[in-house]
């Protein structure tokens, strides 16, 4: 590489650097709000601080009709800061939500470097990353109530590398993790499912997710016993529904279109059409979700579609979960390259190349810009972001089929570690001609098929 793409390349990525402190910085500002400081913004955080208060004390955090609804260790590691005033331990907090938001998207960039060919490409997809997450409404909802949304994107991209980079152990970790953050990420392990992936990899990855939990359970009877146990599920359970607020979900916007819930103008009130636009929607990223593991393929985009399928199903799927998306749109947009190569120009390649740019732009069209919230907004208006997520799912699913696929027969990219050595092992003590049957002849034969 010449020496002034090198300079070139360290100049890039100190603009892109500086880009996105600029933006932080802003977004910062809007969400901690000019002095003094009023309790009218950062709500969701101010329900965690509470239940770290409430830990620091020794009492229980999951009070009868709170609002603190998640495993204890967050409220633990608040507890630590219950002696620090409000607003020093939010500032802290927003700030953390930043460098989350820097390590997410640097994360990913760093995962795709493989395909990004020039030298500009890996800090010009920083940059895009940085404004196209910092320039959108969900994310300045979140900084307004300072959710932890923002933490939970950095543990969706990690454990999507996890499972690309064949460490499921770390995957099952990670999604643990997530589970603490909010309780349905721990609906990303069934990524593991698809197909290429071996069975030694699938059991790691559930039992490292299983041992995660239960520690996470374990935690809940600090400090207050089996109160907080209890209290935690019986919280959960109440929590499962919030009429006052729109959910983003396959049940929420069958809800707010077909029923009067003073949320939005219907479209029309009638039960039974909302029922039967609940169900279509069901099997509908069901169907999504099938296909997408029907077949071999990139390791990364399952565990996001698998991010898909979870928001679309959690009843009080909120506006802020649109953050989540970002990943896919990232990931995309590091392929254009393959879009541009006219080879692939024709059939299914053509239309699975214009659903994902169609997708993608639609999406980012409509998300980065505030919309009608209210009684009297019409409820198709209200949900055009569960449209956009919808549509980018199902384009998600279909070109990461047809452009990203792979062959049924498992190649050393799609099965683990562990599984390859065990396979290769196993056929090495069976009878027949050495050449046929040595590990180094079949991992030979692996990928001249795979090529």
């Amino acid at each position: 590489m010449p020496r002034w793409t090198t300079v070139a390349g360290a100049a890039l990525w100190v603009a892109a650097a500086a880009v996105t402190a600029v933006l932080a910085l802003s977004r910062y500002r809007g969400a901690i709000g000019p002095a003094p400081f009023t309790n009218a913004t950062a709500t969701d955080f101010g329900t965690f601080f509470a239940a770290g208060q409430a830990a620091a004390r020794g009492v229980n955090f999951y009070p009868a009709g709170g609002g603190y609804v998640f495993f204890a260790p967050l409220a633990l590691v608040l507890s630590l800061f219950s002696h620090v005033d409000r607003v020093t331990v939010l500032k802290g907090w927003t700030v953390a939500e930043m460098v989350a938001f820097a390590a997410a998207a640097g994360s990913l960039v760093h995962a795709l470097r493989s395909r990004l060919a020039a030298w500009w490409e890996p800090p010009a997809l920083f940059a895009f990353c940085a404004v196209t997450g910092l320039h959108l409404w969900a994310l300045v909802i979140e900084l307004f109530v300072n959710e932890d949304d923002i933490f939970v994107l950095l543990v969706l991209v990690l454990a999507a590398i996890a499972l690309r980079d064949d460490h499921p152990v770390g995957f099952g970790v990670l999604v643990g993790v997530g589970m603490f953050l909010k309780v349905w990420p721990a609906l990303l392990i069934i990524a593991v499912i698809q197909k290429g992936i071996g069975a030694r990899a699938r059991i790691a990855a559930f039992v490292s997710l299983g041992v995660v939990g239960i520690v996470g359970l374990a935690t809940n009877l600090i400090p207050a016993g089996i109160h907080e146990f209890t209290g935690f599920f019986t919280l959960l359970l109440q929590k499962k529904s919030q009429p006052r607020l729109i959910s983003y979900s396959v049940g929420g916007i069958p809800r707010i279109l077909f029923s009067k819930t003073g949320l939005g103008r219907p479209v029309l009130v009638s039960g039974d059409v909302r029922y039967l636009a609940t169900g279509a929607l069901v099997l509908w990223v069901l169907a999504l979700l099938i296909f997408c593991f029907s077949r071999p393929g990139d390791r990364m985009l399952a565990v996001f579609n698998v991010m898909f399928f979870a928001i679309f199903i959690d009843p009080v799927s909120h506006l802020q979960y649109s953050i989540l998306v970002l990943p896919v749109v990232w990931f995309w947009v590091a392929q254009y390259r393959m879009f541009l190569d006219r080879r692939g120009w024709h059939g299914q390649g053509l239309a699975a190349r214009i659903a994902v740019a169609v997708a993608v732009l639609a999406w980012y069209a409509v998300q980065q810009r505030a919309w009608p919230n209210a009684p009297a907004t019409s409820s198709l208006v209200e949900g055009l972001t569960f449209y956009v997520n919808l549509a980018l799912f199902t384009a998600s699913v279909y070109g990461g089929r047809v452009l990203l696929g792979r062959d049924e027969q498992a190649s050393p990219e799609t099965t683990s570690a562990t599984d390859r050595v065990s396979e290769m092992n196993t056929t090495a003590a069976a009878p027949g001609p050495p050449v046929l049957t040595s590990p180094t002849s079949r991992l030979h034969s692996s990928l001249r098929s795979e090529a």
